[in-house]
């Protein structure tokens, strides 16, 4: 059973064993209500490399049904260009951090200040649990519904 499953998943995949294996495919249960992992590009966690200095723009989609997500990267200046595909009316706008709902796009540019490796951070919190304990009178924040993710930026 288990080499078929490599190999149906080579086949769908056109890669190899060893993609096969990579954290990519999440092993075990797939039920589609909590993942802590995220994609870069197709990628799981992604290393890029930038220059010290030189703003780059980010374009995101959050492809999630039931979280929201808040990214932010430490220690780099961070701009906030559009969401949506909508240009803001005052923009850039500096920001901490970026806040996503499910199937929300943002531009960001980012500049860091020198050379080291930075992380854009993002913890996911689940919106159906938090509304579930708001109608049984209970808290409302929800709380984490996925580890954080982290693209390395490295200069």
């Amino acid at each position: 059973v288990a080499t078929q499953a490599v190999a149906d998943c080579q086949q769908q995949a056109g890669g190899t064993a060893t993609n096969c294996a990579e954290n990519v495919w999440a092993p075990g249960a797939t039920s589609g209500t909590q993942s802590d992992m995220v994609h870069v590009n197709g990628q799981y966690q992604p290393v890029i490399s930038i220059n010290a200095n030189t703003w780059y723009r980010l374009r995101m989609v959050y492809a999630a049904v039931d979280s929201v997500i808040e990214p932010a990267i430490a220690g780099c200046t961070v701009k906030l260009l559009a969401k949506d595909g909508i240009y803001l009316h005052s923009a850039p706008r500096d920001i901490a951090y970026g806040y996503m709902g499910p199937g929300n796009r943002a531009d960001w540019l980012i500049s860091c200040p020198a050379a080291g490796s930075y992380s854009l951070t993002s913890s996911a919190h689940a919106r159906r649990r938090r509304l579930q304990r708001r109608l049984q009178g209970g808290g409302g924040d929800g709380g984490p519904a996925a580890g954080t993710d982290t693209l390395t930026l490295t200069l």
